[in-house]
């Protein structure tokens, strides 16, 4: 609602491709009721989020002490 992050989509990704960053990709849910989900650690490079790579949805990015960065 009110709340404007400090850090856009793309500046996040950017920080998960850094090598002193801990970060990872939870996939899965694309099924309801199958538990088909997986964890990737990073750093990632800049070709993962092609929509090719992870798809248009069923994925989520975690960037741990985003605060240190921004």
């Amino acid at each position: 609602p009110r709340f404007q992050s400090p850090i856009s989509p793309d500046e996040l990704a950017g920080l998960s491709c850094a090598d002193d960053v801990e970060s990872n990709i939870v996939t899965g849910g694309k099924t309801p009721g199958n538990s088909d989900w997986a964890v990737r650690h990073g750093p990632f490079d800049e070709g993962t989020f092609e929509e090719e790579e992870l798809g248009g949805s069923h994925w989520t990015l975690l960037v741990n002490e985003v605060n240190r960065y921004v």
